[in-house]
């Protein structure tokens, strides 16, 4: 199911389409599969079909991470780093 979010959100062999692509990671991320996780994460971060919201991105990379997902933890070291403060998002 990710992959069709996939293909919308970067418009490839379908039209983009942030909104649909965060539907089917939605999709994704609630039956568990971690790359909907991390990419329904990466829209929020982005603010990419849904509203920019970094918290909501934070607590699908931790889901995405916990479930094995690198990409995920390396979004997480990415943003602790941002933020300046020490610990753990």
């Amino acid at each position: 199911m990710y992959f069709l979010g996939w293909m919308h959100y970067y418009g490839l062999c379908a039209e983009r389409d942030y909104d649909k692509a965060v539907e089917w990671f939605r999709k994704a991320a609630t039956a568990g599969d971690k790359d909907g996780m991390y990419y329904l994460g990466r829209a929020y971060e982005e603010g990419k079909g849904v509203e920019k919201d970094t918290d909501r991105a934070i607590e699908w990379y931790r889901k995405a991470a916990a479930n094995g997902q690198e990409d995920a933890k390396k979004a997480l070291e990415r943003l602790k780093a941002q933020s300046g403060e020490p610990g753990q998002i």
